[in-house]
Order: C-alpha cells, then sequence, then structure tokens
C-alpha cells in the first residue's frame, strides 16, 4: 500500500472509533462479528496495535442499500 503525503491511509483503534462515531465497544463487536478487520501491528513496546485501512473505515460510514438508519421498509 503506497502513502501519499498529507493522506493518511491507516487509522489507530481510537481514530477509527471517533470518525465512525462509535464507542471503543461497539467497534470491539465489529471486529468479532468480522465487519471490520483490522491489521495487528506490534509496537516497540511489544503490545499489539489494531491499524484500520481508510477503505475499510469508509465501508463503515457509507449507509447500505435499503438500510437507511432511523428508517424501516414495509
Amino acid at each position: 500500500m503506497n502513502k501519499k503525503e498529507g493522506i493518511k491511509s491507516d487509522f489507530t483503534f481510537i481514530e477509527a472509533c471517533k470518525l465512525l462515531n462509535k464507542s471503543k465497544r461497539t467497534l470491539s463487536r465489529y471486529i468479532k462479528k468480522c465487519l471490520l478487520n483490522p491489521d495487528k501491528i506490534k509496537t516497540e513496546k511489544g503490545t499489539l496495535e489494531y491499524r484500520f485501512s481508510q477503505s475499510e473505515v469508509e465501508s463503515l460510514t457509507r449507509p447500505t442499500t435499503g438500510q437507511m438508519a432511523g428508517h424501516r421498509t414495509k
């Protein structure tokens, strides 16, 4: 994946929460249900961090066909 200057191509767990306007718990549920598949990156301290691709985060910000928030289909 090529990174262009000025354009961020991956997001941390907290950044993804803010961009999606979801809680950490909700994002954890999305990962468990395979709605999100972040990369697991080992830090210098030896802990694992999630990194979300821009396209993956954007896929959850777009409404899906036929499922608009607050609207019921008859």
